[in-house]
């Protein structure tokens, strides 16, 4: 079973307004249940990330879309330095 993992990474301030990545995973393993912990070396021991929404594409019956908890980090320049620390964890940006 293949299972997607989403994460958006964001800050938000008067100054610098909303910035926002999202970062992805794909691995094979059982099917995911919404409120479960994942456990990934990306994240450090006090992140604790659960699962929030699974989505089910009908057209593509071996897989699961998976969206983890937001990360909110304490600014716009911790945004990229979060996702460059993920990349180094098999994760990719989105955008």
């Amino acid at each position: 079973m293949r299972v997607k993992l989403s994460r958006n990474i964001h800050f938000h301030s008067h100054q610098d307004g909303f910035v926002s990545k999202t970062i992805l995973k794909e691995y094979e393993g059982v099917a995911p249940i919404v409120g479960a912990v994942l456990d990934d070396s990306a994240w450090g021991r006090h992140d604790i990330v659960k699962i929030e929404t699974i989505y089910i594409n009908t057209d593509e019956p071996d897989c699961y879309y998976v969206e983890l908890t937001d990360k909110e980090v304490d600014s716009k320049e911790r945004v990229q330095s979060y996702v460059e620390m993920a990349k180094h964890h098999d994760w990719e940006c989105r955008y």
